[in-house]
């Protein structure tokens, strides 16, 4: 239970260091996950198998399609909106996990996820006049993407593949994404990236490497469905975090924050696994 915590953790730590870069997202994207590559580089085992490497990069795919699609739900519609729709992700993987893995959560474990997005979902302030059908649409597809990324992980962890690696391949392939994207807008505009934000986003790279590190131990130790409820307490961090950072917090806010926290630990509980021969 503590990897998946911690996975939570640190990436409400890494958001909350991202949140004071500006800059073009793609850049910012790019940058983070390829500073992860080269982090990972010497530490993992490049030892795969050819259906392990197939699986390792449709998560990678998964994982950099599903950001695309989070940036411009928000780009198309707002940051709220995208962020509560691309908040129901462990919904797909659930369904996937059912299908897939043969992992289910008990009936207490299935209330605290439900809880634990709809703590998420009243952290969000909406405006409808905002909302988009193609900006949503993207939202929910970033979902799907995110949702189907966690299932993934778990098909090749299951195989012997070692957490390093994994995040090693998914970071290549995502960062190989983002620069897609980058070159895909470049005619756009100058897309500068100053030192200072240089310095921000490798700060946010070891971060989100960190917390990438522990979700994925959370995947291989407890199952997609455990890791990913743990996971989703990153939103009810960035709250308590937030105050050391200078932002305001409220009660409203807080018990938003506990909400999630607590719904993340119901989530944990016990797992029935069915194994069909």
């Amino acid at each position: 239970m503590i990897f998946g915590l911690f996975s939570g953790i640190f990436w409400a730590l890494d958001t909350i260091v991202l949140s004071y870069i500006s800059a073009f997202v793609l850049i910012i994207c790019f940058f983070h996950d390829f500073i992860a590559v080269w982090l990972l580089f010497f530490t993992s085992k490049i030892n795969l198998k050819k259906q392990e490497l197939k699986i390792l990069i449709l998560a990678g795919i998964a994982g950099g399609l599903g950001m695309i699609l989070y940036l411009l739900g928000i780009y198309l519609s707002s940051a709220s909106i995208a962020g509560v729709l691309s908040s129901l992700y462990p919904i797909f993987s659930a369904v996937l996990a059912h299908f897939v893995l043969r992992e289910y959560l008990s009936l207490l474990g299935y209330f605290g996820l439900v809880l634990a997005i709809f703590g998420t979902f009243m952290l969000f302030n909406i405006n409808l006049n905002e909302f988009s059908f193609l900006g949503a649409f993207c939202a929910l597809g970033c979902a799907f993407c995110w949702g189907s990324e966690c299932v993934i992980v778990k098909l090749a962890l299951n195989k012997g593949t070692d957490e390093k690696t994994a995040l090693f391949i998914r970071q290549c392939v995502s960062s190989f994404f983002s620069f897609v994207g980058i070159l895909a807008v470049f005619s756009l505009g100058k897309l500068d990236f100053s030192q200072s934000n240089l310095y921000l986003v490798c700060d946010a790279s070891v971060l989100g490497t960190i917390s990438y590190l522990f979700y994925y131990k959370a995947i291989s130790k407890l199952g997609a469905l455990k890791a990913m409820g743990l996971n989703i307490s990153y939103s009810a961090w960035i709250v308590v975090f937030g105050v050391f950072f200078g932002s305001q917090i409220n009660m409203y806010l807080l018990l938003c924050a506990l909400i999630i926290i607590f719904g993340c630990l119901l989530s944990n509980a016990k797992t029935i696994k069915i194994e069909v021969k």
